[in-house]
């Protein structure tokens, strides 16, 4: 909410006092907290307007983390590497280039974020007296095919790009998008270079010197631990990268891929995640989970998750959120003991407690069966219909701690929102989806050593395979994985931790696909007005 007075002046407390430049305004401090007690005016009723915090919304957080890194670029190397690996969690610094001028020792850093490969970089801000000619340095210049652009940033920038580009295009290549920040200087700078390089003027001369080329294959510069070539990884990890992707082992045949075929959208999801494959398939194990009538659920799961717990919604949605739901079952061992004594002539699979926890997967892209076919069944999903699942989202809002007077409204909302980005809630008493296609597919990653803790192999309904047992020898192997169902205990305390189970999600509506990242951005918003008080916060990390 923009405050009194002019936007570009502070407010003068006593009339005819001088106005004096608070050096405090320039802190780290100022920008988070401002960024955590935004609010914007919503309409709540014809005549009253109340304030609505949107600082769970995806651009804010992700303004959030451009502010951590901005004031980080001031931090020498050790202490930037540490910021992001501690404070950051799952972005790494890739390069740090140092270019000495007469005025300062200007540099840029370039991070990257391990889940999507999206990278930044990181432009420092005024380090000395002599740098602040340059922000004084304010007439209007040509630059980039813009008529008028801050000559003193221009100048900073065309240097900046002159000698340190050549060293860090190589490990760009490797981004697959591209953002910036900066404090202060820092920021008008980022401001100029992404001008430039969305201007898409590829003929002029300041777009070329900044221009990079994006490539294929693994991140260069600095890795994560796991990524390093040499003596710094495991022979183990070395022998799964010789693997490869996962759904291509054993000379496994790509024809079920034959089913997709004048499908874009569906051709674009599978290659997609036979990329996140390849890179992750040094220490992460591959599962693949069908549905498509508890999409709405999986959705609201990884809202909450995103408001209560800072999981990362806007890659995957998240199957389970209540902790409480595993104290009986936490892991796999469990699961095959329960499965033995009690679910085996009980329901199997089907039985409410084994649904409870418990995730029906197949292991390749290219799978033929056991009984599903990870290819043919997207398009339409793999869902059971018996039981309401209204019900069952009422249910997880009550769970959630959402006050059950607000319960019908909120899931009546829920639902109008999910209609309106194009998610099928026809089980929920909206709309089906306009392209009929209901079903998504969820990549669920999981780290080597939790293989055998989290996930068993399975025959059709659940029953033990014993010949691919223990299931970490048949997963870390170089045989096929065409044949073979799994289940995976689909524990919150794993799910929800980047450095355990990485998941990405596919939807096979383009539309809803498209449209799911501002999907969840509304529902955190909307949730977040609910949960967000730090007691309830609480409270669900306990239940």
């Amino acid at each position: 909410v923009p405050g009194r007075g002019h936007p570009s002046w502070p407010i003068q407390s006593q009339p005819g006092k001088a106005i004096f430049m608070d050096w405090g305004l320039h802190k780290e401090k100022n920008y988070q907290d401002r960024l955590n007690e935004i609010t914007v005016l919503e309409m709540s009723t014809a005549i009253t307007v109340d304030k609505m915090s949107v600082n769970n919304q995806e651009l804010f957080r992700k303004a959030r983390l451009m502010v951590s890194l901005a004031f980080g670029a001031y931090s020498d190397t050790p202490d930037m590497k540490a910021k992001a690996r501690y404070g950051l969690p799952g972005w790494k610094v890739v390069a740090h280039e140092i270019q000495n001028t007469l005025e300062a020792k200007d540099s840029i850093w370039l991070v990257q974020e391990q889940d999507t490969m999206d990278c930044a970089f990181v432009f420092t801000g005024t380090s000395t007296f002599a740098e602040l000619g340059t922000s004084i340095k304010s007439v209007g210049h040509p630059f980039c095919g813009f008529k008028e652009v801050h000559r003193g940033y221009q100048d900073k920038l065309y240097w900046l790009m002159k000698g340190l580009m050549p060293k860090l295009r190589p490990k760009m290549a490797q981004c697959n998008r591209m953002t910036c920040t900066g404090h202060s200087l820092g920021g008008s700078l980022c401001d100029v270079w992404s001008a430039c390089a969305n201007s898409k003027r590829t003929n002029d001369k300041h777009y070329k010197l900044q221009m990079w080329t994006k490539g294929d294959g693994a991140p260069g510069g600095e890795l994560a631990p796991e990524e390093k070539a040499g003596a710094s990884v495991s022979p183990e990890v070395a022998l799964q990268k010789e693997y490869g992707a996962q759904s291509k082992r054993g000379g496994a045949s790509l024809h079920p891929y034959k089913v997709l075929t004048g499908n874009e959208h569906a051709e674009k999801c599978f290659q997609w995640f036979g990329q996140n494959e390849a890179r992750l398939c040094g220490e992460w194990a591959t599962f693949y989970h069908s549905y498509s009538f508890a999409a709405l659920i999986y959705e609201v799961h990884a809202a909450v998750g995103s408001v209560l717990f800072r999981f990362r919604s806007q890659y995957a949605t998240l199957p389970r959120i209540l902790v409480h739901e595993f104290n009986d079952i936490p892991d796999s061992p469990t699961l095959v003991k329960r499965f033995n004594e009690d679910f085996a002539t009980n329901k199997r699979d089907h039985h409410p407690d084994y649904r409870k926890v418990g995730l029906s997967t197949m292991c390749s892209l290219a799978s033929t069966g056991p009984e599903a076919c990870t290819a043919m069944v997207f398009i339409a999903g793999y869902s059971c219909k018996d039981l309401s699942f209204r019900s069952v989202l009422d249910n997880l809002l009550v769970s959630c701690y959402v006050p059950k007077a607000k319960v019908p409204k909120l899931g009546d909302e829920i639902i109008a929102m999910a209609e309106k980005h194009g998610l099928d809630v026809s089980q929920f008493g909206g709309k089906a989806c306009k392209s009929g296609k209901a079903g998504h597919l969820l990549q669920i990653n999981i780290k080597r050593h939790l293989v055998d803790k989290l996930c068993y192999a399975a025959k059709p309904y659940g029953p033990v395979d014993d010949e691919r047992m223990p299931i970490s020898e048949w997963m870390n192997s170089n045989k096929s994985f065409q044949v073979g169902q799994a289940r995976v205990v689909a524990h919150p305390k794993y799910f929800m931790q980047a450095n355990s189970v990485r998941m990405f999600v596919a939807s096979a509506d383009p539309d809803f696909h498209r449209n799911r990242q501002a999907f969840q951005s509304e529902l955190i918003q909307k949730l977040g007005l609910i949960l967000g008080e730090p007691s309830l916060r609480e409270r669900a990390a306990t239940g």
